[in-house]
């Protein structure tokens, strides 16, 4: 809890927050990536796209190692 936060049944851990506000961005970009092409009729997507997409992925999930170290 934050040195500005009160004391409340809804107050989550910031870490549990953090990662709950970032996996939307990479949920929603994985989903795309799987959907789109069978909805547009395409056989697949080409491969920078996918290498574009593993690298957010692994950049995503880098911050977050980063960020809740503990020498942070």
């Amino acid at each position: 809890m934050g040195k500005t936060s009160s004391e409340s049944l809804y107050n989550i851990p910031g870490k549990i927050g953090w990662a709950t506000m970032e996996a939307p961005g990479f949920i929603m970009l994985l989903y795309l990536m799987y959907s789109l092409p069978i909805q547009e009729g395409i056989e697949k997507l080409p491969t920078p796209n996918y290498i574009m997409a593993a690298m957010f992925v692994c950049l995503a999930s880098a911050k977050h190692t980063f960020y809740t170290s503990p020498l942070c």
